[in-house]
């Protein structure tokens, strides 16, 4: 679920820009603890909520900033959370957290489960969600890679779930409600790889995924949607692309989405590969 962080001993850290990423700077030292941040939120100028898993390894960790990064604290969470990997904020208040927490709460042996969480307080407190299984629930444990929200209370997570045989289908989730319930939504047939989405307006919204598959066989996806989700649709992506881990759709109608592709001459290699759509992800071209 996520970028499965491990702690390592070693001290997080964050860099910020302030004109516009001419130059960077590395912000101040991080609260003690911190042992490596993997996803960030900022919805307002000020305002950052950053999560990743601390140095003890097994448990997970929250910090915030008020000021644009000048400095850092700790927020609490959950008892039990292991790893946070996914974090998005509309406001500097309302924030949900994707990572998993232990299987039994208290006992870090026994393995883990799937983690959703949500605070209405910046994370002075936060509320432990749940996932409703339905017809459209893959089979296999699920594992998110993209969390976003189009609105102030729409919100959805993507990803896969590889089932015992190894090929994984893609999924989606949705929530209606600021992330306090979650339904799986339906996707195209032959979605497997789900790893980025992004919104450019309410209702206009395209994941980028794909990649090569745990069979070796190279899975293309690129899905939109112009209804809220009500109905996904798979686009075609250009041959010289194998898989698109990022997405970006500043408009409704402009997205551009990020990822590799195989070279011809040398079988370890994998040149970038960047794709544009200025039709709302209807068609993709390769950026020349």
């Amino acid at each position: 679920m996520g970028a499965n962080p491990q702690g390592n001993g070693q001290r997080g850290a964050v860099i910020r820009t302030l004109d516009g990423g001419g130059t960077w700077s590395l912000a101040p030292a991080l609260p003690k603890g911190v042992g490596r941040l993997v996803g960030i939120s900022c919805p307002t100028k000020t305002f950052c909520m950053a999560v990743g898993v601390t140095t003890a390894i097994t448990r997970a960790i929250a910090v915030i900033s008020n000021n644009a990064g000048r400095s850092w604290s700790t927020v609490a969470v959950p008892r039990g959370e292991e790893e946070l990997n996914l974090v998005t904020c509309t406001t500097r208040q309302s924030c949900i957290a994707e990572g998993e927490v232990e299987a039994t709460i208290g006992d870090p042996s026994g393995g883990s489960r799937l983690s959703i969480i949500t605070t209405i307080n910046g994370g002075s407190t936060w509320k432990r969600r749940s996932i409703a299984t339905n017809s459209a629930a893959p089979l296999g444990i699920p594992y998110f890679s993209g969390l976003t929200c189009a609105t102030a209370t729409h919100c959805l997570l993507v990803g896969d779930a590889t089932p015992p045989d190894g090929s994984p289908s893609g999924m989606i989730a949705s929530s209606t409600d600021r992330g306090a319930s979650w339904t799986f939504q339906g996707v195209p047939p032959g979605t497997t790889m789900l790893n980025a989405i992004s919104c450019g307006s309410a209702t206009q919204c395209a994941v980028a995924g794909g990649g090569i598959g745990g069979r070796g066989g190279i899975n293309r996806d690129l899905l939109t949607t112009s209804d809220d989700g009500q109905i996904w649709t798979s686009r075609t992506v250009p041959s010289s692309t194998v898989g698109l881990d990022g997405v970006s759709c500043p408009s409704a109608t402009s997205c551009i989405a990020v990822g590799f592709d195989l070279s011809a001459t040398d079988p370890s290699a994998e040149p970038a590969a960047v794709v544009v759509s200025s039709d709302g992800g209807a068609t993709w071209n390769t950026a020349s």
